[in-house]
């Protein structure tokens, strides 16, 4: 599937999220969910062409796939997704995390394998997505997983993220965030950033930003 945005948007209502993939089913017929193949963002398939651009300066919340209940019997699978080509405007309350490129809210779920990851935004060039924000500090995350399930997250590619906004607003940008106290989780191989691009994963404008991230 490709999931894009053919013209500019400017936000007239706040308090919305938006989402590529949203999956909000715990009845036990649901089984396990297959998220794979598809491509989110930009403005034409494959999330090619002009940023998905949302404007405005209201307080809403882009989440890539959006994983909130599902059936906790089964496994959940989703890989070889590609989540990038953004430019987000917002302004949200303090420390609200405003960009997700993946979220695992509930269940125990697969995220990348080694023959098939997850690309969000990019590990060779800069500003993949773009967030931009004038009021709060704020977090930006590729992976969130807050699920207390069995989590396995792998292989991963994650980088090209870059928050913006006034020189007082400090926002975090988290590659990987989990807050499952009671889950079972295992992280490994993920790339996060680049080792040979500048400025890959920032927070902030140089020479213009002033607070801590």
């Amino acid at each position: 599937n490709n999931m894009y945005q053919t013209v500019s948007r400017t936000a007239v209502t706040t308090g919305v999220t938006q989402s590529g993939i949203t999956i909000n089913n715990t009845q036990a017929s649901a089984g396990s969910y297959t998220i794979t193949g598809n491509n989110i963002g930009g403005g034409a398939p494959s999330a090619a062409g002009t940023a998905w651009t949302v404007a405005g300066n209201l307080s809403n919340i882009f989440t890539g796939i959006n994983i909130l209940a599902v059936n906790t019997a089964g496994v959940n699978t989703i890989q070889g997704n590609t989540i990038t080509n953004f430019n987000w405007n917002t302004q949200p309350a303090a420390a609200a995390t405003v960009w997700m490129g993946i979220n695992l809210a509930a269940g125990n779920a697969t995220i990348g394998s080694s023959g098939n990851p997850n690309t969000i935004g990019t590990t060779s060039g800069i500003d993949a997505i773009v967030v931009t924000n004038n009021i709060d500090a704020n977090n930006i995350t590729g992976i969130n997983a807050t699920s207390t399930g069995t989590v396995s997250i792998g292989y991963n590619t994650i980088g090209g993220i870059s928050a913006t906004g006034v020189a007082g607003i400090g926002t975090i940008v988290r590659g990987i965030n989990t807050a499952g106290a009671a889950g079972a989780y295992t992280i490994q191989n993920n790339t996060i950033g680049s080792t040979t691009i500048a400025n890959n994963m920032r927070s902030g404008t140089i020479g213009v930003t002033t607070a801590n991230s």
